[in-house]
């Protein structure tokens, strides 16, 4: 079986599940410079405290401070390698109060080729999980 990402980056055949993840939150990366023959290593997040308002606007930085909001993740699961997570995020005061997060998570999802799967958005108060799970053999 040939799994879209596997096939383009050319991964061992073994590997299930991939994914291919830009996580540009400043806290987990570094930017490196060249500068003339020596590369210097410095946290994104002190680039990001700087060059904020030009990266993000104004609205943005009034709203998220010095702290860049997106996360960029290529999660691979064609030809049912896998099924993709259920994701699941409180609004800003929980996250803020039990977790010290400055904002609430928010996702959104494109596509890139799809075989067969089914995409979801959440189920209405009354829906009955236990026949959800019942009648959808993907599960």
């Amino acid at each position: 079986m040939v799994f879209f990402f596997k096939n383009i980056r050319n991964l061992p055949e073994g590997m299930k599940n991939c994914a291919w993840v830009f996580d540009l939150i400043p806290n987990e990366v570094s930017i490196d410079v060249e500068v003339g023959r020596q590369i210097l290593e410095f946290p994104f997040a002190t680039f990001f405290r700087k060059e904020s308002m030009a990266l993000m606007g104004r609205q943005s930085v009034e709203r998220f401070g010095h702290i860049f909001p997106i996360r960029f993740n290529y999660d691979d699961t064609y030809h049912g390698a896998g099924n993709m997570s259920i994701q699941v995020h409180p609004p800003d005061e929980y996250a803020t109060r039990n977790f010290g997060e400055l904002f609430q998570q928010d996702e959104s999802y494109y596509v890139v080729k799809a075989a067969g799967s089914c995409t979801y958005l959440g189920l209405k108060e009354q829906a009955d999980v236990d026949e959800l799970f019942r009648r959808n053999t993907s599960f």
